[in-house]
């Protein structure tokens, strides 16, 4: 494990049935991965909360260009928290890298920083006299440029961060916002990897967008930074017996052990491919999914553990006295998260026409007009033929009338899953079995 959240003082709290919560950023808020492990939490840990989310990320979007979209694309939705997520996009990364240091690209980079600066003031500023609750800076993830990798390598771009980073905590301190930082604790975690395998990185191979792991302990750092609660429940049997989150009964002696039903409040967080690798780099399941069983009193050796009949582990007494994390697993959590890469799916889509249409908005051109669409798509694409993000336009405009055909059915489909998950799922009682197999 190489990154373990340290104690602090935050007032950040986690988030209330009936909040609204927007997600303002750039195509890392756009891609949603990092916002579906974090409703994963909320609708397994909290079944039948009222939580609404909403994606307002934008792909290739800076914090100077996501001003003109405040009102429409963000406000619009009347969000009472907001994350706010930029800056890099805003540093001017061709700036850096392999160029000759003139006294242009100085001037450059000076400018770049100070248009982020000035801008994210203006969107802190237009947020508190939109009367949102809460605002929360997040820093930059880090720009790669420790790694063994095939992309050419901006190197500079990472010090542009973390100016960006600072920054954000000067501004939270005089506008009285919270701050998370993930730069510095994502670059530990890419140098410690590093040290064994020189290729290794939070971040994807273009240097810049974290790959689905990178984006699982952003989620981790965001969740911890609320101080959420760390136990799915809590269960004591024996001396001092107790429960939090959850209820035991019919707790009755065997002829090789004890007997009794569980019934746990929450969910358990569902699993993910990742989540192994996830778990070697940072405490995900210990910080955010613990289920301790504690049973004092068993005589002394080696005791099976079972749930519903099937063998979960052998452990000791003394184990079992000292606690052990049952790991339960359940279809229902596993629905969530199944429902949740829906929604991301869906709000996909709707990112991906919001992309689409601010940039006509920026470019005066009327989405009505397709034939003055058209010739502004041709433009475009004739204008950056040698850019590297030529092929990412490409295909979104080549799709942007198809996904444009299914918007209602889109939002039609997110109502549905909302209301799916904002069902309160009654809790599924557990037969827990402590066998002793052996002295």
């Amino acid at each position: 494990m190489f990154f373990e959240r340290e104690k602090e003082t935050i007032m950040m709290q986690p988030f209330k049935s009936g909040d609204r919560v927007a997600f303002f950023g750039d195509s890392l808020t756009h891609a949603e991965n990092y916002i579906r492990f974090i409703r994963d939490y909320y609708f397994t840990r909290f079944p039948g909360i009222d939580l609404k989310t909403f994606n307002c990320g934008n792909a290739g979007g800076s914090a100077t260009d996501s001003l003109l979209r405040m009102d429409f694309d963000l406000l619009n939705n009347k969000p009472d928290k907001v994350f706010v997520f930029f800056g890099m996009n805003d540093v001017d990364r061709y700036a850096y890298g392999d160029v000759e240091v003139t006294e242009e690209i100085l001037e450059r980079r000076r400018s770049a920083l100070a248009r982020y600066e000035e801008s994210m003031e203006k969107i802190v500023r237009r947020l508190r006299e939109a009367n949102v609750k809460e605002i929360v800076l997040l820093s930059p993830t880090p720009y790669e440029e420790s790694a063994k990798i095939e992309e050419e390598n901006l190197r500079g771009v990472l010090g542009a961060l973390q100016h960006c980073a600072e920054f954000n905590e000067r501004l939270a301190e005089r506008y009285g916002c919270e701050t998370v930082d993930l730069l510095n604790p994502m670059l530990a975690i890419n140098r410690e990897m590093q040290k064994s395998d020189p290729t290794a990185s939070l971040a994807g191979p273009d240097r810049v967008h974290p790959t689905v792991v990178g984006q699982a302990v952003m989620a981790y750092l965001i969740l911890t930074a609320q101080q959420v609660p760390k136990n799915v429940f809590y269960a004591s049997l024996g001396l001092a017996a107790s429960t939090d989150n959850c209820a035991v009964s019919d707790v009755r002696q065997t002829e090789d052990g004890v007997e009794f039903q569980l019934v746990p409040f929450a969910m358990p967080y569902p699993p993910f491919a990742e989540l192994g690798e996830v778990n070697r780099l940072v405490p995900f399941s210990r910080s955010l999914d613990s289920m301790p069983l504690v049973v004092r009193g068993l005589g002394a050796g080696r005791w099976s553990v079972e749930v519903d009949g099937a063998r979960l582990t052998e452990v000791s007494a003394a184990d079992l006295a000292a606690g052990i994390d049952l790991r339960l697993r359940s279809p229902k959590s596993e629905k969530i998260d199944e429902l949740n890469q829906r929604c991301r799916q869906e709000e996909g889509v709707l990112r991906n026409i919001a992309k689409v249409e601010f940039m006509m908005f920026c470019a005066k051109v009327d989405p009505k007009d397709s034939a003055a669409v058209q010739s502004w798509m041709e433009r475009y694409l004739d204008e950056v033929r040698t850019k590297p993000w030529f092929g990412y336009y490409t295909n979104l405009f080549a799709e942007y009338y198809k996904l444009k055909a299914r918007e209602a059915d889109c939002r039609t489909a997110l109502r549905i899953i909302s209301e799916e998950l904002n069902v309160d799922i009654q809790p599924i009682s557990r037969k827990i079995t402590l066998r002793k197999i052996a002295d």
